[in-house]
């Protein structure tokens, strides 16, 4: 209880505050409701047709789905998969540790080093309807069943290894199957390679990996043709290399040198230590291993490719399990305060105190950030916001949205277009394109008719031909009533 009351602040306080957010929130939201209404819960649709720009495998959209069926449509919804996801995560560390390792404190540690990391308690990341927390969260579920599998031959463990691995595959894509180049330099340093590969278990768990990748896509481009295609371009090889130069690219061990000169995770010095603490530690120093061969691995081969902000997401939670695992091993070896001399549970709760003095300055960072109001507004995004306040003070949408070749991306519009649609208001989106000058013989705007704006210059272009009565102005939003035509 003392955990998912901490957890509240940075993962679910003020999860709606912000309107739907430009790139992959919006797309993702879009794709949802197209899903519901088209009934084709495969591949994604935009723009009536394949989406062929955002390729990702639907894992996501269906979280959302469920979301909105309980939650309704709207932020919450939207964005809860990702908080419940990274707090389901969190849980799963801590009852690894307090289960398989024999080691509650660590897993304490763990969850709440995770929920203090500014790199994964973010907008994109646990905070926004993207995919990088539910991604994160079945990639540690992956490595945690392959870990019980080395120490327990089931067949269980390793099928839910496979299982994990192939949510995380079916939520982003070649993203999913990135920690398995770190389990293999695992095995080779462990010197376990040989002999994993002579149980019989592990080619179940390959087959079952690989059937059900291979099922869905093959599925997918049998339903659609063309999505392998698509999937190539916009999620292998053209886009890690950066075919196109659209992308941005990182420099040599990119995200490990984030990792130290953002401070992203709030207790990077420590990690050394960390590893230092667990070295001879004969219950986590093998499992320690594993997740940092999978972290340097990943941060690797993520490091020659394209980057962006949000790309180092499945990462946090390595950090935080190396964390906790050390530190508590340090604890326990302190005669700090006399605790080797108190009982066990004296022991626990001295140790649980020190921890949570070390995280109250994270952690009232995190939660202050959470709670200030500031966000970046791109010029599209600002539409949710003046809708939002208008749904909050119980206002029409009876009107349409103005946009321009300015910011011709339309997925936040649109998804409030659909929202305002089920809910029985005419709430319409109009594009204008400024570079062909057409505001003059524009059909689309009706004398008498209201209008949002969030474009400037094409509020200025269209006063050149309307007399307009401003109704209400809000940032760079103009909501305003056309009245004549010049």
């Amino acid at each position: 209880m003392l955990f998912l009351s901490c957890a509240y602040f940075p993962l679910f306080h003020k999860l709606d505050h912000w309107s739907l957010r430009k790139w992959d929130e919006a797309r993702n939201a879009v794709g949802a409701v197209n899903m519901m209404a088209s009934g084709d819960y495969l591949v994604r649709e935009y723009a009536h047709q394949m989406d062929t720009w955002e390729t990702k495998p639907p894992m996501f959209l269906w979280w959302q789905i469920v979301s909105i069926k309980i939650f309704g449509l709207n932020m919450w919804a939207i964005r809860m998969p990702s908080a419940v996801s990274a707090l389901l995560m969190m849980l799963a560390m801590l009852f690894f540790y307090g289960k398989v390792l024999e080691d509650w404190l660590g897993g304490f540690i763990a969850a709440f080093a995770l929920l203090v990391s500014d790199g994964f308690m973010k907008a994109h990341v646990a905070r926004t309807g993207d995919h990088d927390a539910l991604l994160s969260f079945f990639l540690v579920l992956s490595v945690l069943y392959f870990y019980k599998f080395l120490k327990i031959n089931a067949l269980s463990n390793i099928l839910k290894a496979a299982f994990f691995t192939f949510c995380a595959t079916l939520t982003k894509s070649v993203m999913g199957l990135l920690f398995l180049p770190g389990i293999l330099v695992y095995l080779v340093l462990s010197r376990k390679f040989l002999d994993l590969f002579k149980k019989q278990n592990v080619y179940w768990g390959l087959l079952g990996l690989f059937l059900g990748i291979g099922g869905y896509y093959a599925m997918a481009e049998w339903t659609h043709p063309g999505y392998l295609q698509a999937v190539w371009k916009m999620e292998l090889l053209p886009r890690f290399q950066n075919a196109d130069g659209k992308y941005l690219k990182p420099e040599g061990w990119h995200y490990l040198n984030l990792l130290v000169k953002q401070q992203r995770f709030p207790f990077w010095y420590l990690l050394p230590f960390c590893l230092w603490a667990t070295w001879k530690s004969e219950k986590k120093a093998p499992f320690i291993l594993l997740i940092w061969s999978v972290a340097l691995s990943f941060s690797l081969i993520m490091s020659f490719g394209v980057w962006y902000d949000w790309y180092d997401a499945p990462l946090y939670p390595l950090w935080a399990m190396i964390f906790g695992g050390g530190l508590s091993e340090i604890i326990q070896k302190t005669t700090l305060l006399g605790f080797e001399k108190q009982p066990n549970r004296l022991k626990f709760m001295g140790s649980l105190l020190i921890v949570l003095l070390l995280f109250s300055k994270p952690y009232y960072n995190t939660a202050k950030r959470v709670s200030d109001n500031h966000a970046y507004q791109k010029p599209n995004e600002q539409y949710g916001e003046f809708i939002e306040n208008r749904l909050r003070n119980q206002q029409d949408c009876n009107f349409s949205m103005l946009y321009s070749n300015i910011d011709p991306y339309d997925a936040p519009m649109q998804f409030y277009q659909k929202k305002l649609t089920l809910e029985k208001q005419a709430l319409n989106l109009i594009y204008i394109d400024l570079n062909n000058n057409h505001l003059r013989h524009q059909d689309n705007i009706e004398v008498g008719q209201r209008y949002l704006c969030c474009h400037p210059a094409l509020v200025d272009s269209l006063q050149k031909y309307y007399s307009i009565s401003k109704l209400e102005q809000n940032g760079d939003c103009t909501f305003f009533k056309v009245l004549q035509f010049f």
